[in-house]
């Protein structure tokens, strides 16, 4: 059987894009100046038909797009030269040997709307550049443009006060020569303007643009010689126009079909590469920030590290002497005497406690120790003999499921369950306090879990146990440092897992932790 593969679909790139037009534009001029040779007012009929249909399609696409597009002053060309193609058009129908008009307009009537047309084309190439911008109503503008199109034409086919352009025998009249001047000077600074802000056109554009502008000067100037309606100065003045209109052509409709965003959607795009741009700088400076932050997170854990070690001996110096006071000289003090030695002692084993846990906090990022395979259950029931004395104090009942075995830091996988499992001890006011440890294995970790039937916490305070140095609780109720679930949250992120807390005052909490399965290299 035979099987029909079909190609999958390529985008055209750009230069392939140009390919055809260009093609097409070349073998249709050289058509038209094989027509010119043979019959001129055919060739002038095409020539204007085509600028014609460059007008119309130029207006369809906008017109089209209006409600989309960024390109409000394309919206305004295109509907001018809407109605630029209707005078073009009656400029052709009138033409000399065209026989739609009355003879006895002759050569006048086509050359009258010939001048129409250009000085409105000029003054729209005008405006374009000082639109840019600019929100205007499509709707409301192309009934201003039918209006002043009506009353253009009026002047010369109802009221006949349009000034004569060309007279039998004599040729073009001074006000179609000065025309053709003051065309040319409008259309320089239409160009003048457009340069100034080519910015705010695609590059591309631009450029089409501004030789489409020099194409039509040259047709004017050439306009401005000729004697008889077929004269060589009028046939070159038409190329200009077909060069011009061909030029137009692919600046706005070609460009706006292939290329949108560059033509219809300039703004988007220029929008587009400016926070695409800005993106790259934000991230950029982001990681340039995390680098600074994490070489000062390095120095302020290892500087925590060191006054941490560094402070014990010296405190372990001082607490030894106040014992050593209450021990040997309690009987020689009064009684608000030894309450000043009492909390002395207390507060510097308080003080150990502190410097203890924030050297573990520290050590989590500066001395860490490597990852081995562990079983998870003996590291519960050594965990368990550690707090045995804690746990027969409180009656607590202590269940636990089968582990799993992981790799992991030892050390901190110890600190973890211990500070969890006394916690669930601590907070806990019932006769026999009971703790339950499991855990559920998932698609690429596990997921322990350490509940109790304690006090419970309130969900507000879910995120702010776990920031350093925050407590729920007085001392005098519960002791502490307000470290140990900060230590906690450390240890599972440094091993790739969460920690977080479901609980409900008095109804006891459960504390969840993940270890992912295979080993996460730091």
């Amino acid at each position: 059987m035979r099987q029909n593969h079909k190609l999958p679909y390529q985008h055209p790139t750009e230069q392939s894009t140009w390919i055809f037009p260009a093609v097409i534009g070349i073998v249709g001029l050289v058509g038209l100046v094989i027509i010119s040779r043979y019959n001129f007012l055919l060739f002038h009929s095409f020539a204007e038909l085509f600028s014609i249909a460059v007008a119309w399609a130029l207006f369809f696409l906008v017109w089209n797009t209006r409600y989309i597009t960024d390109a409000d002053s394309l919206v305004f060309v295109g509907i001018a030269y809407f109605f630029i193609g209707i005078v073009d058009l009656l400029h052709t129908l009138a033409y000399k040997g065209m026989g739609v008009f009355s003879t006895h307009w002759g050569a006048n009537l086509p050359t009258q709307l010939w001048i129409l047309a250009r000085y409105m084309e000029s003054v729209s190439f005008l405006m374009l550049p000082l639109l840019f911008r600019r929100k205007i109503q499509p709707v409301l503008l192309f009934g201003c443009w039918t209006g002043a199109t009506m009353l253009l034409l009026g002047t010369i086919f109802f009221w006949q006060v349009f000034p004569d352009c060309y007279m039998e025998g004599v040729g073009l009249t001074r006000f179609k020569i000065f025309s053709e001047y003051a065309i040319c000077m409008l259309l320089g600074s239409a160009y003048r303007l457009l340069y100034m802000k080519k910015g705010m056109l695609d590059p591309l554009v631009f450029r089409l643009l501004a030789l489409s502008i020099a194409m039509t000067i040259c047709a004017e100037l050439a306009f401005t010689f000729y004697v008889s309606v077929y004269d060589f100065s009028n046939l070159l003045g038409h190329y200009f126009k077909i060069i011009s209109f061909y030029l137009l052509y692919i600046a706005l409709v070609h460009s706006g079909l292939t290329r949108p965003y560059q033509v219809l959607f300039k703004s988007l795009k220029d929008s587009e590469n400016k926070y695409q741009n800005a993106y790259a700088q934000t991230e950029k400076m982001v990681r340039e920030r995390t680098r600074e932050l994490e070489r000062s997170n390095d120095e302020l854990a290892q500087f925590a590290y060191v006054a941490s070690h560094d402070l014990q001996e010296p405190l372990r110096a001082i607490v030894g002497f106040l014992q050593l006071l209450e021990s040997r000289y309690t009987g020689q003090l009064d009684e608000k005497g030894r309450q000043y030695i009492k909390r002395s002692v207390n507060a510097g084993h308080r003080m150990q406690s502190l410097i203890q846990d924030l050297l573990a906090l520290s050590r989590i990022n500066t001395k860490d120790n490597p990852f081995e395979s562990m079983d998870l259950n003996d590291v519960v029931t050594m965990v368990l003999n550690r707090l045995e004395k804690q746990i027969q104090e409180k009656a607590g009942i202590i269940t636990a499921d089968r582990l799993p075995n992981l790799e992991a830091d030892a050390t901190q996988i110890h600190t973890l369950f211990q500070n969890l499992i006394s916690n669930a001890l601590k907070y806990n006011e019932r006769s026999e306090p009971a703790i339950s440890i499991g855990c559920k294995e998932q698609e690429n970790d596990y997921c322990f879990f350490i509940k109790d039937n304690g006090i419970g916490i309130e969900s507000k305070f879910y995120e702010r146990i776990f920031v350093v140095f925050q407590r729920l609780h007085s001392r005098q109720e519960y002791s502490g440092t307000g470290v140990g679930l900060t230590l906690c949250k450390k240890i599972v992120e440094r091993h790739g897992g969460y920690i977080w807390v479901e609980s409900e005052k008095d109804h006891g909490s459960t504390f969840f932790f993940t270890l992912p399965k295979e080993r996460i290299k730091k």
